[in-house]
């Protein structure tokens, strides 16, 4: 009687023995799995960080594309209304207003 239990103990003692390095492998492979979560974590805060920074620079890009436009509108402009004074005042021949052509044929001699 003492020696079945001594084999039953025995088995016992072997099958713990399995179920503890069963268990340690499976809390290393625990312990790596929250290591790669932290690691991926840590990775899609500094994506959304870089995404965050994509945004705020592409606000900023539209916003001097806008400012752009409005400045090249107003050269337009003040091309257009100095282009009609210089052939208002030549046509009403002002003294000491040259010609674009005139001014192009100066420098040309010169």
């Amino acid at each position: 009687d003492i020696y079945n239990e001594e084999q039953e103990l025995n088995g016992l003692k072997a099958a713990l023995a399995h179920e503890q390095a069963q268990l340690t492998d499976e809390v290393t492979e625990l312990d790596e799995a929250l290591a790669n979560s932290d690691e991926l974590k840590k990775e899609k805060e500094r994506l959304e960080e870089v995404i965050e920074s994509l945004k705020t620079k592409i606000a900023e890009s539209k916003n001097l594309l806008t400012d752009l436009e409005q400045v090249l509108q107003q050269a337009v402009l003040m091309y257009k209304k100095a282009k009609a004074t210089l052939v208002s005042e030549h046509a009403a021949g002002k003294d000491g207003l040259l010609s674009l052509s005139q001014v192009h044929v100066s420098t040309q001699i010169d």
